[in-house]
């Protein structure tokens, strides 16, 4: 049976990851910083740290992974602006300590990088798809870092023959995605709203921007369909295609709200020189893999919503209305 070990099990994708490997009849293993750590249930668990590599050894060596798919690390960009350091630290350090541990404890372990669509940044030309021969350029601390890891990948393949695939994951989000992030930020307000327990206003930024989302379910077959088929030593973009303009996916969840809603554009939230149009252009992958999104965008916004509307803000008191 092939065994994998996961770092980031219990983080959003990686959760749906686990899922997926247990339903291809995968033994999994998730890397946990503390015995109590909860991950993806029915997944094995094994003690480790992505920023300490010995442990990382010991843990690689207990376990003796066929895939090793490396998805820990920081994941929300603007916070990478006042945490710079921390970001280089644990998304660059950690991968370095991820690839050396392999290197030396399974060296022909197929291994999976968790890269950024964000390593292209001031690379990326507006409305012009995306695909691996686009100048990374990263607009970000947090593209930095993803980029320093990704090129170190292709260095570890290169010098010492790591069987390693690189994927530039693009914008994912489905049930569980912190509320940091754009579309279950939607979800959430209009949940809270719908619960009484704030005003009838959707606080929005920039509608106009198109940018790509893919169900993490879609992802999490994406990683699978790399440590299959995917080519080492190649990098790969992974996301949905055409992308979606912000206001179309808004005015969707709003129709699927049970209360009247005023939308509202909070100038907070407008990010001064956004790119007004991403697209990923994944066809290598596509054509490497077979990988093709499944999950229809209406099936995730649904299920943004039914996720919100049972986690919004339990306990929380209501507004009057």
């Amino acid at each position: 049976m092939t065994r994998a070990l996961v770092t980031g099990l219990s983080g959003f994708a990686g959760s749906y990851l686990g899922r997926a490997l247990r339903l291809e009849e995968i033994e999994t293993v998730g890397l946990v910083r503390e015995p109590d750590e909860t991950g993806s249930e029915g997944a094995g668990f094994v003690r480790g740290d992505i920023t300490d590599r010995a442990s990382l050894e010991r843990a690689i060596s207990a376990t003796k992974p066929d895939w090793l798919f490396h998805l820990a690390g920081k994941a929300y960009v603007p916070e990478s602006w006042d945490k710079a350091e921390e970001h280089l630290r644990v998304n660059l350090g950690g991968t370095l300590n991820v690839l050396e541990a392999a290197r030396r404890a399974a060296p022909g372990a197929r291994v999976v990088l968790a890269g950024s669509g964000e390593v292209y940044g001031f690379g990326i030309e507006s409305g012009r798809p995306i695909d691996e021969t686009t100048l990374c350029e990263p607009a970000t601390p947090y593209g930095v870092s993803k980029l320093a890891a990704d090129l170190l990948g292709m260095d570890y393949h290169r010098r010492y023959g790591l069987d390693i695939v690189r994927l530039r994951l693009f914008n994912h989000t489905g049930p569980g995605q912190r509320p940091e992030f754009a579309l279950p930020n939607f979800a959430r307000q209009i949940a809270r709203i719908e619960a009484g327990l704030t005003g009838p206003v959707l606080e929005v930024g920039d509608l106009e921007v198109e940018r790509v989302f893919t169900d993490v379910r879609d992802v999490a077959r994406a990683y699978i369909a790399a440590a299959r088929s995917g080519r080492a030593g190649l990098c790969y973009n992974v996301g949905r295609s055409p992308s979606y303009r912000v206001r179309h996916l808004v005015d969707r969840l709003l129709a699927l709200s049970r209360v009247p809603i005023e939308v509202r554009v909070d100038r907070a939230r407008v990010r001064p020189g956004q790119i007004a149009s991403i697209a990923c252009d994944g066809s290598r992958f596509a054509r490497d893999t077979g990988w093709r999104p499944e999950v229809p965008i209406e099936q995730t916004l649904q299920d943004l919503m039914d996720y919100w509307r049972s986690n919004a803000a339990p306990g929380e008191e209501r507004t009057t209305p």
